[in-house]
């Protein structure tokens, strides 16, 4: 589950802030960080949307 915390609970992991920094270069954790808070409003509204379009299909759920 994607969490705002996410990000930065994974950058907790050196091998994990390491692999990124390698890949897309110094202070990666950061940009992406930066990139992904405006887009978990977004993120929740969908996701809201998918799980109470899959508890609409699902028989004896209620949401």
């Amino acid at each position: 589950e994607l969490q705002e915390s996410t990000i930065p609970d994974w950058g907790q992991v050196p091998a994990y802030s390491e692999a990124l920094d390698r890949t897309l270069g110094p202070d990666s954790l950061e940009r992406m960080q930066a990139q992904a808070d405006p887009l978990f409003p977004e993120f929740r509204d969908v996701s809201q949307t998918l799980f109470n379009n899959f508890v609409d299909h699902v028989p004896g759920l209620t949401n």
